[in-house]
């Protein structure tokens, strides 16, 4: 597909490198920030000899399996592998104390402590069921010994999170300069049909942020969102956007970021020409509400929005940052409230 750089809309262009956005900061002795970083902030924070394994008493073997979980012909102890991986090998694959520490690294960064549930998940198994039976069962229970990890290393991350800000050790800044995040000023798309209304490609959309937002980037719910929006008239520019290290994510507790879909921003109400509340939307079909990660995020949106972070947008005096999921039942309303 055609590939273009798309910029800012005509009569946006003084908003060009000022549309700044906040996000998770650790303050430093000097008094400057670094932005958080979950390997830093939350993994040596975590008691990683506090991790339970009492979830192996109720762990089963599978009974009908006629041979032994598999390894590669290449087996190398040292990959990490998820379970489609395993269950493609073709030989063998004997118990491996070795091989399981490794895969329980992708949870537990410490490889000493990796070892040692290693050795108390197999020891009482083996015990139990026998060696046969272990090794036709290895790659299930090293499976779900992630999952179960995963679950406490998350409440864990998740307490760490919260003490980090109980202790004003982590702050969700608002910032200029180099360490803050503001939107790009150009952007590559693909696609030459521009995001248009009905079937008229004619009839364009005039309130996003950058002139010539690419229809074809845009599936069937996305669009609606985006379109209804360019409708609202107390709305000064919405922007949508997109994935990768120079758009807008947010961090948790989790060692991954999330990019909200859409930032839309609400006139000033004593000036059309200016801004005085930004909107930032993650979009979720209605049968995606009660997902896991569907809740994660709502609850780090809830965070965000938090009436403790207003006085640290240093320089926006005014300005009102809102975070909100919103779903296919009910963008409609919400948007009409927010610009209503």
């Amino acid at each position: 597909e055609a590939k273009r750089e798309i910029v800012f809309r005509e009569k946006f262009k003084r908003f060009e490198g000022e549309i700044y956005l906040p996000k998770f900061m650790v303050p430093r002795e000097d008094g400057s920030y670094r932005e958080f970083m979950y390997e830093a902030d939350i993994l040596p924070n975590i008691d990683w000899g506090s991790l339970s394994v009492e979830w192996i008493q109720e762990f089963s073997i599978n009974q009908t399996q006629a041979h032994a979980d598999t390894a590669s012909m290449d087996y190398n102890p040292m990959q990490v592998l998820g379970v489609t991986d395993a269950l493609e090998m073709t030989q063998p694959m004997e118990i491996d104390n070795v091989f399981m520490t490794r895969q329980l690294g992708a949870v537990i960064p410490n490889p000493w402590w990796s070892y040692e549930y290693t050795r108390k998940i197999i020891d009482p198994l083996i015990e139990k069921f026998g060696r046969t039976a272990m090794s036709a069962n290895f790659i299930r229970l090293i499976e779900r010994a992630k999952q179960e990890f995963q679950k406490q290393v998350d409440i864990k991350a998740e307490q760490v999170f919260e003490d980090l800000i109980d202790q004003k050790k982590l702050l969700f800044l608002l910032m200029k300069k180099s360490d803050g995040y503001f939107i790009p000023s150009r952007i590559p798309v693909r696609g030459e049909n521009q995001l248009h209304h009905g079937r008229n490609f004619g009839n364009v959309v005039q309130r996003s942020l950058f002139d010539g937002e690419p229809d074809e980037e845009y599936n069937g719910e996305e669009r609606a969102v985006a379109l209804f929006l360019d409708t609202q008239e107390n709305l000064l520019w919405w922007h949508r956007n997109r994935v990768g290290e120079k758009f807008y994510y947010i961090k948790g507790y989790r060692n991954r970021k999330f990019y909200p879909d859409f930032i839309a921003a609400r006139k000033h109400q004593d000036s059309e020409e200016d801004f005085n509340h930004v909107h930032v939307y993650e979009y979720k079909g209605d049968q995606l509400r009660d997902n896991p990660d569907t809740r994660y995020k709502e609850k780090r949106f809830e965070l965000c929005s938090s009436e403790t972070w207003e006085h640290l947008g240093e320089g926006f005096s005014g300005k009102k940052f809102v975070f909100q999921m919103i779903y296919k039942d009910e963008y409609e309303q919400i948007v009409s409230r927010d610009f209503g």
